[in-house]
C-alpha cells in the first residue's frame, strides 16, 4: 500500500511501480516541470521526510523553480505529507490561491 513503502530505495529500485510514475518519467534529470504545476526532482526522493540538514540545499532549487513558474504573493507551495500520497516521489504542486487562501492569509 501508498504510503508503507517510503525511502529513496523504493522507487530508485521499483522504478516500473504504479506509485513511482513521477520518478519513471523524470528519472535523470536534474529536475521535470510537469502538466503546468508540477515540479519534481530526478532523482529518488520519496518526500520531505528525506530532507534534513545535510541535504536540504540540494532541495532548494526545486522550490525555487516551483516559485518561479507562479510567483507573487498569491502563490503556494504544497507538498503532499508521508502516508497521504499517491507517487512516492517528492513533487511540489505550485498555485495561485483562491478565494478561501485569500482569507487564510488575511487571517494570519
Amino acid at each position: 500500500p501508498v504510503g508503507k513503502r517510503t525511502g529513496r530505495s523504493y522507487c530508485a529500485s521499483h522504478a516500473s511501480a504504479q506509485n513511482c510514475f513521477l520518478y519513471s518519467v523524470c528519472r535523470g534529470r536534474r529536475y521535470c516541470v510537469m502538466w503546468g504545476y508540477l515540479v519534481m526532482p530526478g532523482r529518488a526522493c520519496a518526500g520531505t521526510e528525506e530532507i534534513n540538514g545535510g541535504n536540504a540545499g540540494e532541495y532548494d532549487s526545486l522550490f525555487n523553480v516551483a516559485n518561479s513558474h507562479c510567483g507573487g504573493s498569491s502563490c503556494v507551495l504544497i507538498v503532499n505529507p508521508m502516508h497521504h500520497r499517491t507517487q512516492e516521489q517528492l513533487h511540489i504542486h505550485f498555485r495561485h490561491y483562491n478565494g478561501g487562501g485569500a482569507g487564510m492569509k488575511a487571517a494570519l
